[in-house]
């Protein structure tokens, strides 16, 4: 489901990001085979700015600069955390982005 929307959201020329670089966020591409179809993931911890997730050609960047760039879909690896993601980080995001949660239940939310 989740490489299907990303898939269907590339060809009508909408940006993805991720957002979340954790050990599980890695699985998830893995999983979704998405290593091709998100080139960055934002996360709050510094220490990973910067960095390439696992095996990957993904890039983990600061989500500051989230402001300064024209994101369609946040694809939240970290559900888990995608209230306090979305708390925290809610004046960087556009008003126009939609979120996309793949698990537990996949659901995109605005």
């Amino acid at each position: 489901m989740v490489k299907k929307l990303i898939d269907s959201c590339k060809k009508e020329g909408k940006t993805i990001y991720g957002f979340g670089a954790s050990v599980g966020s890695t699985t998830l591409v893995y999983d979704f085979e998405l290593n091709k179809r998100i080139n960055y993931i934002f996360d709050n911890e510094k220490k990973r700015y910067n960095l390439y997730m696992p095996g990957t050609k993904i890039k983990v960047l600061n989500p500051y600069l989230i402001k300064k760039m024209k994101i369609d879909y946040i694809l939240i690896f970290a559900w888990r955390y995608a209230k306090q993601i979305l708390i925290k980080n809610k004046n960087l995001f556009s008003k126009n982005t939609k979120f996309i949660l793949p698990l537990p239940k996949f659901r995109i939310i605005k």
